[in-house]
C-alpha cells in the first residue's frame, strides 16, 4: 500500500520543522518534500497509464530493453547487444531479484508479449525474445507513451531541464553518501 500526503506541508510548516535541525536548509528540505510529493504523484498517473496496456512499470521497462535489443541494436547502457536477453541478465540490468524476473517473464509469457528461447550454445540457458505481438504492441503504445511524456515535461525550457539534470545529478551524489552511511551502519550492527 502506497501512503502519500494529498498536499504538501505549507511552507511556513516546513520552515519550522527544518530550523529544529541543525545542517538542514530549509528550502532544500522544501525542495525535497516536493520532489517526493511529485514521484509519487507520477507514478500514480504512470500506473493509470501502463495499466491501460495491462502493464506494469516493470513489466514496461522489461519490455523496452528487449525492444532497444531488438529493434535498435542497444542495451540498455547505449552498447550494442544481441536481440535477447537471459532471465538473469534481465533481472541484473533491471535491479530485481531473478524471482521477480521470472514473475514478470511468466507472466508477458502469457499475454504473449514474449516467450522463452532456448540458447544455441547452452541447452540450459534460456533467453527472452520479444514476439512480433510484443512489437506491434509496443508500437501501438509508444507513440502515445511519448506523447503523454512530451505533455508533462512541457513545462520546461531547455535551459530548466538541463538545470533540472545538473540538479539531479547533484542529488544523486548525495544520496549514494547517504547509501554509504547506511550500508556502513549495517555492516555495523551484523559484527554486533
Amino acid at each position: 500500500m502506497r501512503i502519500e500526503w494529498k498536499e504538501i506541508p505549507k511552507e511556513e510548516t516546513i520552515f519550522k520543522i527544518a530550523s529544529k535541525y541543525p545542517g538542514v536548509s530549509p528550502k532544500a528540505f522544501e525542495a525535497y518534500l516536493k520532489m517526493m510529493w511529485l514521484s509519487a504523484q507520477t507514478e500514480r498517473v504512470m500506473d493509470t497509464h501502463f495499466n491501460e496496456w495491462g502493464l506494469s512499470r516493470g513489466r514496461f521497462m522489461l519490455l523496452m530493453m528487449l525492444y532497444g535489443q531488438c529493434h535498435l541494436g542497444f542495451s540498455a547502457n547505449g552498447e550494442p547487444g544481441p536481440a535477447a536477453l537471459s532471465p538473469s541478465e534481465l533481472a541484473s540490468q533491471l535491479d530485481v531479484t531473478r524471482g521477480n524476473m521470472t514473475g514478470l517473464i511468466d507472466g508477458l509469457e502469457r499475454e504473449g508479449w514474449i516467450r522463452r528461447e532456448s540458447q544455441p550454445d547452452d541447452r540450459r540457458g534460456l533467453l527472452i525474445v520479444l514476439t512480433d505481438e510484443g512489437s506491434a504492441r509496443l508500437e501501438k503504445l509508444l507513440p502515445i507513451h511519448f506523447q503523454r511524456m512530451g505533455r508533462f515535461l512541457s513545462k520546461l525550457s531547455a535551459g530548466e531541464a538541463e538545470g533540472m539534470l545538473v540538479g539531479v545529478q547533484r542529488l544523486l551524489s548525495g544520496l549514494n553518501g547517504v547509501r554509504e552511511e547506511l550500508e556502513a551502519v549495517v555492516k555495523e550492527k551484523a559484527k554486533e
